[in-house]
Formats: C-alpha cells, structure tokens, sequence
C-alpha cells in the first residue's frame, strides 16, 4: 500500500523563518547515505526525483513513500545546508513523523514475520492476540529462549547465533547471558557492558568463586558488538567493578565469536587496583595468558584502562620483596603475535591507561612475523615481576611506555628476542626499581633494565629510547646489557644509582655495530663514597662498538676510567660524539692500521694508567694468522709510548701443528708478549698490560712486529695463515 509523504515542517523556512526556495529533500535508507526509491504516483510505478526540490515558495512536489522502506530524510537549503533535523528512522505514513516510529516493515503474520531478512535489522509485527512491537534483530546464543512473544526466531538463521528480540519502552533487549536481561545493541554501545550486571554468575568477582564463564561470555558478547561500531558510531566497551576476578583458562580476554573473528577499538576498564582480573597459576603445566589472539583470532586499537592484572598464585601482593615466590613461570599478560594472512589490523595500537600488572612471568609479549606495533602504555605500574615488555617481532616498531613505575623486577624492563630486527621502544619518566635475590636468581637469570642478548634492533629500526627515568638497582642488577643487533642504538638519559656499597658493572657494551649513548646521565653510589659503577665490554673477535657520553652525564668517577674490558677482542670506539667516529673497518686487507684518539682496546681497564692522555689504538694486524718468522710490522710516531699490546688467535681455528706467536719490537730484540706453544687450533691469546715504555726515536723500538714460529724457533706449521687473528697496540 502507497503512503502521502507529509513534509515534518511545511513548507520549508530558513533560519530567519522565511520560505526556502529550492530547498532540497533527500531520501536515504535507514542507517545509511544510500539514496532510496521515491515515487510522484501512489501506485508507485513512476519514481520522483531524489533529491526532491522546491519551489520558490518552498513547497516540495507530493511525493509518495513504499511502507515497506525505513527512510532516513535530510532536508538542505540552495547552498546545501541543513534545514531541521536529519530524521531517522522516517516512517512512511506519518505526519510529523520522526523518532521514535514504528519500526516497520510490519508483518501481519509470525509466518511472514519469521521469513523475513534478517538484514531488516528492525521490523514491527502485528498479530491479533500478540502485543503489536518492534524487534531488532541481534546477534547471540537464544537456543532455548525462542517463545514468539518476545524472541523470535528467524527462518534463515540458527538461534545460536541471533534471534528478533522485542524491543520495550524501556529499550530492554540483547541475549540473556543473564536470564530476563536484554538490551538492544544501541543501548549497549551507549551504556556499555557490565560483567556483574550483565554476565551474573554466583559470587563473580570474588577470588574464592570461577569467574571464567562469565567473563569469557561478557567478552564474546563484546566482540560481537564491536562490528556495529561503525554503524551507530559508538564504542564497544566492557566494564569490571571492584572485585576479584578469577581466571582459571588461557586467554579470556581474546575470546571471540569464532575463531577467525576480527574486532577492534573497543575498551575493557575498570576502578582501579580494586578491579583485579587473575589469571590463577596455581597447579599449570603450561603456558597462561590473560590475553592471546593464537594463530588466527585477532583485536586490534583495544583499550584496557584502570584494571589491575595478576597472574601468579595469588592475585594480591604480600610483600614488597620476597614476592617472587608468587610468580609462576606459566602466568603471563597479554601475548599479541601480529597478523595472520592478508589484510589489515593485526595486533597494532593496544593501549593501556592506568593499569597495573602484578606477580607475572612477562607482562607484555609482542610475537610473530608482522603487524604487531604501536603499543602505548601509559601510566600504571609492574609490581613483582620478572619481565614488563618482551619483543620478539621484527616490525614492533614505536612502542612508548610513559611515566610508569616498576617496582622490584626480577628481569629485564625491556627485552629484545632474536627477530626484534626493527624494533624500538621509547620510555619517557618513571622509575625502574630491579631487584636481585638470589632464589630469584637463581630462577631468571640477573635483572637488567635493557637486555639484548639474544637479539636486538638492526639497523633499520628507530632509536630505542630510555628517557627522564630513575633506575634503581639493587645487588648485582644491570641499567643495561646490549650484546646483540646490527647497528642497534640505545640512549639513556636519566639516573642509576647503585643500591650497593660496593663498586659493581652498570652496563654492558658488545655486538658487533651496537651504540650505547648516556646522554644528560647522572649515576649515584648509593652514599657510599666509591666509584660506583663500571661500563663492562663483551665485543668478541673482529667486532666493534661504540660507546658516547654526551651533555651533563655526571658520574662519580671518571666514566672513562671506569671502563671495563671482561672479554679479549673487539674495538670499542669511546667518544661524546658518535657520529664524528669511523665507520666499520675493512677486515680484509692487511696489515691494517687504526689510530683514533677516543678509541680503547684493554682488559680490565679500569685502574687510573692514562688519566689525562690521548690513548690511542693501532691494530697491527687484523686478518689471517702470520705464517713466517717475518710476519708483520706497524710503525709508531716518534716520542710514543707503549701502554699494552694484544693477540689473540680464537680456538678451532687453524692448523693441529705447534704454533707460538709474538709482538716485539722491529729487531725482535724486545718481546712485548707471547703466547705459549700449543696446537694452533687450540686457540692463543697474548697480553702484555701496563708496559709503559717510551720508544724515543729508536727505528727498532717504533716498528712493532707480530710474528710466529713452530714453538722450538723453527718456521710456524704449513697453513697456519687460515687461522684469523687480531693484535693490537696501545700507546700515546
């Protein structure tokens, strides 16, 4: 049956009350900017124009409306602007129409109604003997609630996933995860869920009761909502009052309708340290997580805010230290591992306000190939556990962790796995408390603020920044050990202080290419008068880093000084400007010469000799082991004088037969250092330390000579020029 249109206002005025001449009506359908059908007869056989103009006395043509349509009316004036409201739901047939109207369509029959399209989203039925009313159609499990009353189920589709809810004057109406406690999905995404109002179970929320199935449903629930986000322009949220909240399954918080299921945006808060989601370790073989998207379900841009999170054997901290014994190696945060396959999204852009992570083996792990970055944690605090943020993912790049407080960590804050290739993490304030006991010790390993032992960023990532934050470390804890990635660069700005009484490694330089910057870094000896802290280097063979000391660094010491050499090989370069410092060098061609006055090549550097001098490195040689009795010679500038000198050949490299090499002068007449006979495959090394001996302008005394022979003064072994070696010279 056709329907008259009545315009809502008649005819159209302006602001100013006046009649619009070419005013513009626009019909949509419901929901949308989609044009729909208009027709200028009531058989509705010959369609009007869409948009329908007015005269110049601002009356629109008759126009008739199909019933069977939910329109949406939007009327402009000449210069496009609206005139009144935008009008949606307009129902056909109603004057002044505008909401709330009828739903329509309406269907006389529950035959009719029950075959329609569940894309209507929302119709009307009129049935002698049913209270006439309108039904949205909404997604969830009914099974067993359908009664043609108010739930309805649709012909096309199985009640375990959706049915027509009736909608009441209140607005009451989504599925009964809470018997008799529906709502429509416009009055969830205004008001939000609730786990206790909406997903009651006995005793939810209390530590003693297994609050799991009630957070998995209230979760799947949200995930279902998150997809008409869009569409209503709203935001799907879940929300946990003060309680306790126990978790005894992996993963509750990533639950999804199935299991390739994509939502994002929405937003898990609740009150505080008083709202307390505890995943209970308690007896686990394996793994836990709070939250783990797994290889195929996926959320992306979600927002967990003033929550407290726990994932040990109990969901509350004791005790400031000996905490540790609360923390199971299976109980873990949240796990996000990137995209699976093609298209958008992934696990990118979660963010977390307020929060606290209690009592967990790793609070933050970033996993997979791809697509796993921009993580934002703002605020909140760590208390008593062994890892904060792990990453593993070589395209994790721009996570930020912002005036966050960490308190008695038994691991690394930040830890760099094998593929973090093109990671970077920024920290902005805040204080890192690193505790060292050692039955934790003995569990995980040293605490370290920033590890990267297994791997690290390369070079194609952004800088990794520690910036504005105090560090404290207690016992034998370390500010950093960077030993790994290509080219990674690590910049600390801030303070450490050294909880001991006793001098002790701050940090640890090493892998090939790695830079370490203190910039504006200020080290505190805890009030014990010493030289607090030392910078230890683990280069290996033929490796170099650099370490720069920038703007007002204050150390209690000279940080120059307080250099440490715990291994022996590599360069490291030591400069307040790494970018004025060479480059790699060249290992191939021999014999190689490097003077660079801030460079440094020694072992346990750390006594006062060269306090005040320019110390410089040459390498006398850096490539193939010397295989005659001449070998290879550097000369030195006249007036230099020796500090030490260095060789080191690495074992199982070379030849079985008797080798010994040698550093002495260009006669031979002086011996510097050298190693003792022994199977060059055996490995050798040779170190004289602390020489200081002048070579004036001697010719002999300024030619060093790196040499070998058989151990009996016969010439070395045949090939024993395969073996690599590195010797070097320092002096000034």
């Amino acid at each position: 049956m056709a329907q008259l249109f009545y315009l809502p206002f008649n005819p159209v005025f302006n602001s100013r009350g006046l009649p619009t001449g070419a005013a513009q009506a626009y019909f949509f359908y419901t929901g949308t900017t989609d044009l729909a059908p208009i027709y200028s007869d009531g058989g509705l056989t010959t369609r009007a124009a869409n948009p329908a103009t007015a005269d110049a006395l601002g009356q629109l043509p008759k126009l008739y409306l199909d019933e069977s349509i939910i329109y949406r009316l939007r009327v402009v004036d000449a210069r496009g602007q609206q005139l009144g409201d935008d009008y949606d739901p307009y129902v056909p047939g109603k004057e002044n129409a505008g909401p709330p109207g009828p739903a329509g369509p309406t269907f006389p029959s529950i035959a009719a109604f029950k075959a329609a399209p569940i894309g209507n989203k929302r119709q009307a039925l009129q049935v002698a003997g049913i209270p006439a009313g309108d039904f949205d159609w909404t997604l969830g499990d009914f099974t067993g609630q359908a009664d043609d009353l108010n739930i309805i189920k649709a012909d096309s589709t199985a009640l375990t996933i959706g049915a027509w809810v009736r909608q009441t004057t209140d607005s009451i109406v989504y599925p009964g995860h809470a018997p008799g406690y529906i709502r429509s999905v416009q009055a969830l995404l205004a008001d939000g869920l609730d786990v206790k109002k909406d997903f009651y179970a006995a005793n939810v929320g209390s530590p003693t009761a297994d609050s799991t199935a009630s957070v998995t449903a209230a979760v799947k629930a949200m995930a279902d909502l998150a997809q008409y986000q869009a569409q209503y322009e709203a935001r799907a949220s879940l929300h946990f009052p003060i309680g306790v909240y126990r978790l005894t399954q992996s993963a509750v918080l990533s639950t999804a309708t199935n299991a390739t299921d994509t939502f994002g945006g929405a937003l898990f808060s609740g009150e505080g340290e008083g709202s307390v989601l505890w995943l209970d370790c308690n007896g686990a073989t394996q793994e836990m997580w709070l939250y783990d998207n797994g290889p195929n379900r996926r959320s992306y841009g979600n927002t967990y805010q003033n929550l407290a999170f726990a994932a040990g054997t109990d969901w509350k901290i004791n005790a400031v230290t000996g905490s540790y014994n609360q923390i199971s190696d299976y109980g873990n945060g949240f796990r996000f591992t990137g995209r699976t396959g093609s298209g958008a999204g992934g696990e990118s852009a979660h963010k977390f306000f307020g929060c606290t992570f209690r009592t967990m083996r790793t609070a933050l792990d970033i996993e997979g190939a791809d697509n796993a970055d921009v993580l934002r944690v703002i605020g909140g605090d760590s208390q008593s556990c062994v890892r904060l943020l792990y990453i593993n993912n070589p395209a994790s790049y721009q996570n930020a962790i912002d005036q966050f407080y960490a308190q008695y960590h038994y691991g690394p804050i930040v830890e760099f796995g094998p593929n973090a290739s093109q990671a970077s993490v920024n920290m902005r304030g805040g204080q890192m408390v690193l505790a060292s006991e050692t039955a934790a010790i003995a569990r995980w390993g040293v605490p370290v603020g920033v590890l990267a032992v297994q791997g690290g960023p390369g070079t194609q990532s952004y800088l990794c920044d520690f910036d504005a934050i105090r560090w404290e470390l207690y016992g034998n804890a370390k500010l950093f050990d960077c030993r790994a990635g290509s080219a990674g660069l690590y910049r600390f700005s801030g303070s450490a202080r050294n909880t001991n009484s006793a001098a002790k490694v701050m940090g640890i330089v090493g892998g090939d290419g790695v830079t370490v910057k203190l910039v504006d870094f200020a080290s505190d000896d805890g009030g014990g008068g010493i030289s607090s802290f030392q910078i230890a280097s683990t280069l290996g063979f033929k490796t170099e880093a650099k370490l720069s000391i920038e703007g007002e660094s204050v150390f209690s010491s000279d940080a120059l000084d307080a250099i440490a050499f715990t291994s022996t090989g590599g360069h490291l370069h030591i400069g307040t400007d790494v970018s004025d410092l060479p480059g790699a060098t060249n290992f191939n061609v021999e014999p190689q010469i490097k003077l660079q006055a801030v460079d440094r090549f020694a072992a346990g550097y750390s006594s006062s000799r060269g306090r005040g001098r320019q110390v410089k490195v040459a390498h006398i040689h850096m490539g193939g082991a010397p295989d005659t009795q001449s070998g290879v010679v550097t000369q030195l500038p006249a007036g230099a004088t020796i500090v030490a000198v260095k060789a080191k050949i690495p074992a199982a490299m070379g030849v079985a037969g008797q080798y010994r090499m040698f550093i002495t002068n260009g006669d031979k007449s002086t011996v510097y250092a050298s190693s003792a006979s022994a199977p060059q495959s055996a490995g050798h090394t040779a170190i004289a330390d602390n020489i200081l001996l002048g070579v004036g302008t001697n010719a002999n005394n300024r030619l060093i000579r790196l040499y070998a022979d058989d151990g009996a003064g016969g010439p070395p072994p045949a090939g024993s020029g395969s073996a690599p070696i590195e010797a070097l010279l320092e002096w000034y």
